[in-house]
């Protein structure tokens, strides 16, 4: 028994330990959706800062949204591009986790009712029905709550 270990003297008998794998891809799929999220409002922040500045501005106090990027630039450095940055990420991080979470939960729910296996692609009806139930109504919410914000914004003027 010298210089074998147990599991090679078990095999060499016939017997194969079985050990489970465990399967990451919820945890992948809720990393993967935090880390597009992130990603998100990293490229869309300062594009949307920009977009706020020029419409909350003088008539004619930015000429062009370069001109408005340098003044950003200009009083805060480039920190001043993400002044503000904590609550989009507090929000669509975890928004974007749950959703790509959630998708991965449809379509694993869908294969256990077609008896298909995880290497299986799902038909295109599969694949919508997953993203309806699970990511269209978060859409669908985020927008209505964006529109009522708006809505009772311009009512209390």
């Amino acid at each position: 028994m010298t210089g074998q270990t147990i599991g090679s003297e078990a095999e060499s008998k016939g017997f194969t330990p079985e050990v489970k794998k465990r399967d990451f891809s919820g945890s992948k799929a809720f990393l993967s959706g935090g880390f597009g999220g992130i990603c998100l409002v990293l490229v869309g922040h300062p594009l949307d800062l920009i977009k706020v500045r020029m419409q909350t501005s003088a008539v004619g106090e930015f000429k062009s949204t370069l001109q408005c990027l340098l003044s950003i630039v200009r009083v805060g450095g480039l920190k001043g591009i993400y002044r503000g940055v904590s609550p989009p990420l507090l929000s669509v991080v975890p928004m974007m986790a749950t959703s790509f979470w959630g998708y991965h939960i449809s379509q694993n729910l869908c294969r256990f009712f077609w008896s298909l296996d995880k290497k299986e692609k799902l038909n295109d009806f599969s694949e919508h029905s997953c993203w309806w139930a699970f990511c269209y109504p978060d859409s669908y919410f985020g927008y209505s709550r964006r529109e009522s914000q708006v809505y009772n914004a311009s009512f209390w003027r």
